[in-house]
């Protein structure tokens, strides 16, 4: 007795400490299951579905949806998940995710309007389940918009680094204008420095030409008096042509008198052999003295060598008059085309002066050489003569046109100079037109070089000319004093032997006498016409002279022009260095010009392209919209709570039931384990089906609208059944200990079942055994019956199951009690006192254990 009342003692003394810490115990277990929620939602699965395609902006790639991928992947604020939309859709229709964000596939594309014209606002979708969880909801809203945030500032750092951007070019261009304006001022100054250069050459191109003018003039001048030695040369030379034919005259008289001459000599030869030997005689004095007249005709090596000095020098003047004529072609300024036509004027004159020479050597050589060999044969006198006789004067008058031939030579270089000329007045004509005038400055210095080469040749060639004519008057002279001196003579001596012939030769003396009064006569003819042929060769000479007295002038004057032209080439080649350098500035100002215009132009293009109407700055200020969708729309907090609280209401009254009725103790001595459970359970189901009609009736009231009150009610139904099972068999079994064993075990599901936070959120001990308590089906079952609807039928089959298996349980233990227990009255409400001792109940009455009685 006394063991007993001290193992009552150390019961009460447990249950005492135990029920002392049932509200530790709650809030060690109630509070441990959601002590920091808030810090752990990176375990809160959502669902990422990336849609977005690659867009082109302001020429470069943008790809928002994956770098947004990529962003969430580095964060750890939730669990994200990145599927399909499918898989997406589906997790939130099963739970497994508290929120679904869609990134559209126009994300990208949509953020690169911001900065356009037509801004359109990218939106992103999120989608929400307040029927799985109304918390979770509200959690994941809050970080749907911290993603927005974040999404928000990624597209603005897009915007800003794309504004940058364009500023930085901007900035560029700036940069490079102002590197163009530099050049531009080093363009400048270089302009302004040629400019300088180019008008200091400008004067001394115009000094240059004032000199050139000068020169020019001089030129004029002494070329006037070179066209007026020429003038006096023609003279002279007319007079000498004049001259030669009045020789050429008196030398066919001489002719025919000399062939009477030698007919009356033949006759007077046939007479007398004394008389003919006398003639002989007569005839060789005669030979000699034409012999003598031929050599002082014929000029000396030292006239031929003058001659050859004039023959040569007039080629090289020629060749002078070509490299003038050349130079003049090639003249091409404005300003000196009065000289050159004064110039052209003159040369016309030189040609003509040149052509009436020709002309008249022309007739003098012609007289000579077609008329002279005839003349002389066609005498009586030349006729008479013997061979040898013959033979002399021939040769001497060939002598004498040896001497021609010279003359012929001088001719021909006249004829030559008479070319040139005309060439030379033809290219001077040519060159003062307008249209050979754009090369005058270029090619004075050629003019320079031409006219120094006429000078020089003139200066070598005329006074060769001039004394050559002079020697060859000279010798003309000598020719005349050594006819007079030795040939009439000669001619005398004849007479007289003719008349000591006598009277045989009587009448062929006379007609000799008079016959060689007719030759002397003729002789004087020819005198004559050899003094004006030295007359006129004089005045030749003084043409020449003065021809020659007027080079120098001419050479002053192309010496001053070639100063002149030397000082226009400078001033010209200055001047293109100067509009060189100008030039090179232009260059540098156009290219500074042609840079500023297009870096300017890139950048207003690129601040044109951007959009700074109010839509564009509100676009920037919010470039991303959140569309919310929400799955299982719950109206508010009760609704939401509604079923995690009705499933705590039922098994709190399942509970307490047990508390106040004991199911362990029958009425009366049953007769089976099923008439024990029909004694006590039918009443348990009725107050479990009536517990969850009034909690369905209360949530109404409170203005609770399910999706489908029926499945609600029945869910109800079905849980409470199951609870009050569940706490009934095990308060069957361990008795009181059961009733704070159930206490224990509502706590653990009171944190465990995901009613107010999600699990995820919980420790690893909650998450363990989510699964596995009865309330977490339970609620879920009321969530998909009241908002997120759906079937519930797994839920239904779970609490059939788990009444069927408690009170399969309660059975078996009913029948293995039944026959250990006596039944006597007991003051508990629907229950008796036992005989033996047995495990105090609710009310404080005892069962007594008894013998097993027979059944």
């Amino acid at each position: 007795m006394k063991n007993t009342k001290n193992a009552g003692r150390i019961f009460l003394i447990l249950v005492v400490i135990a029920v002392s810490l049932i509200p530790a115990l709650y809030n060690l277990i109630f509070l441990s299951s959601m002590w920091d929620p808030y810090g752990n939602v990176e375990n809160l699965p959502v669902a990422v579905v990336n849609e977005d395609e690659p867009a082109t902006v302001s020429g470069n790639s943008l790809s928002l949806g994956k770098q947004i991928v990529t962003s969430l992947k580095k964060q750890d604020g939730l669990d994200y998940h990145f599927v399909s939309a499918e898989q997406g859709d589906a997790g939130i229709a099963d739970g497994t995710y508290y929120m679904e964000v869609t990134l559209p596939s126009t994300l990208s594309k949509q953020a690169g309007t911001l900065l356009g014209d037509s801004p359109t606002v990218p939106t992103i979708t999120y989608t929400i389940s307040e029927g799985r969880n109304y918390t979770a909801s509200k959690m994941v809203t809050s970080a749907a918009t911290s993603l927005k945030n974040s999404v928000s500032q990624q597209i603005t750092e897009i915007y800003v680094k794309t504004l940058l951007a364009k500023f930085s070019d901007t900035g560029s261009a700036l940069q490079t204008a102002q590197q163009g304006t530099a050049k531009l001022q080093d363009g400048t100054v270089q302009i302004a420095a040629g400019s300088d250069k180019l008008s200091a050459n400008l004067l001394k191109l115009s000094k240059g030409a004032v000199e050139f003018s000068d020169g020019a003039n001089t030129l004029t001048v002494g070329i006037k008096a070179y066209t007026g030695g020429v003038s006096s040369v023609n003279t002279g030379v007319g007079k000498l042509s004049t001259g030669s034919a009045a020789l050429s005259s008196g030398a066919s008289q001489l002719v025919a008198k000399g062939n009477e001459l030698v007919s009356g000599l033949s006759t007077l030869s046939s007479s007398s052999r004394s008389g003919a030997q006398q003639l002989t005689q007569a005839s060789n004095s005669l030979t000699s003295g034409v012999k003598q007249l031929s050599s002082s005709m014929t000029m000396s090596d030292a006239q031929t060598a003058q001659i050859q000095q004039l023959t040569a020098g007039l080629p090289k003047l020629n060749t002078a008059i070509q490299q003038l004529n050349a130079a003049i072609q090639q003249l091409d300024t404005s300003s000196q085309m009065n000289a050159l036509a004064e110039a052209a004027n003159t040369s016309k004159k030189i040609e003509e002066e040149s052509q009436a020479l020709s002309s008249e050597f022309d007739t003098l050589l012609s007289s000579q050489e077609d008329s002279a060999d005839q003349n002389v044969k066609n005498t009586a006198a030349f006729q008479q003569l013997g061979s040898a006789e013959q033979q002399q004067i021939l040769d001497a008058i060939d002598s004498g046109i040896s001497q021609t031939k010279q003359v012929t030579s001088l001719k021909t270089h006249i004829v030559t100079l008479k070319t040139y000329s005309t060439a030379l007045y033809q290219k001077l004509s040519a060159v003062s037109s307008p249209e050979a005038s754009s090369k005058a400055v270029e090619d004075t210095a050629a003019l320079k070089q031409a006219s120094a080469a006429i000078a020089a040749q003139s200066t070598q060639a005329l006074p060769g000319a001039a004394q050559a004519i002079n020697t060859l008057d000279s010798g003309l002279s000598s020719a005349k004093k050594a006819i007079d001196s030795q040939l009439l003579p000669g001619t005398q001596q004849l007479s007289s032997g003719i008349s000591t012939y006598g009277n045989a030769v009587s009448g062929g003396a006379t007609k000799l006498g008079s016959a060689s009064r007719t030759y002397v006569d003729a002789v004087g003819t020819l005198g004559s016409g050899i003094n004006t042929l030295g007359s006129g060769i004089t005045t030749l000479a003084q043409g020449t002279g003065k021809l020659l007295s007027q080079s120098d002038a001419l050479i002053v004057g192309s010496q001053k022009l070639a100063s002149a032209s030397s000082s226009i080439a400078d001033g010209s080649a200055q001047l293109k260095s100067g509009e060189d350098t100008v030039g090179t500035a232009l260059t540098q100002v156009s290219s500074g010009l042609s840079t500023m215009s297009t870096k300017f132009g890139k950048a207003t293009s690129a601040i044109r392209a951007l959009n700074t109407t109010p839509s564009g700055a509100a676009a920037v200020s919010a470039p991303l919209k959140l569309n919310k969708t929400v799955e299982a729309s719950v109206p508010n907090n009760g609704t939401a709570m509604a079923p995690y609280m009705m499933s705590v209401a039922l098994f709190v009254g399942a509970l307490s039931f047990n508390m106040m009725f004991e199911a362990g103790v029958p009425r009366y001595r049953p007769r089976s384990g099923w008439h024990w459970w029909r004694q006590k359970m039918p009443l348990f189901l009725l107050v479990s089906i009536a517990q969850a009609s009034l909690v369905f009736a209360a949530v109404t009231l409170l203005g609770l609208h399910p999706l489908n009150p029926a499945l609600t009610l029945l869910m109800l139904i079905f849980e409470a059944l199951g609870y009050m099972s569940l706490i009934t068999v095990v308060n069957v079994i361990f008795g009181k200990v059961g009733a704070f064993l159930m206490l224990l075990f509502l706590m653990v599901q009171l944190a465990g079942s995901g009613g107010t936070y999600p699990v995820v959120l919980s420790n690893s001990f909650f998450k363990a055994v989510n699964p596995w308590l009865p309330m977490t089906h339970a609620i879920d079952g009321l969530r998909k019956a009241i908002s997120i609807g759906g079937s519930i039928n797994g839920q239904l089959a779970l609490f059939l199951v788990m009444f069927l298996v408690t009170n399969l349980i309660m059975l078996l233990t009913f029948s293995l009690r039944r026959r250990s227990i006596l039944v006597k009255p007991s003051d508990s409400v629907g229950s008796r006192d036992y005989a033996a001792d047995a495990p105090t109940g609710a009310s404080g009455a005892t069962a007594t254990i008894a013998p097993a009685v027979p059944a």
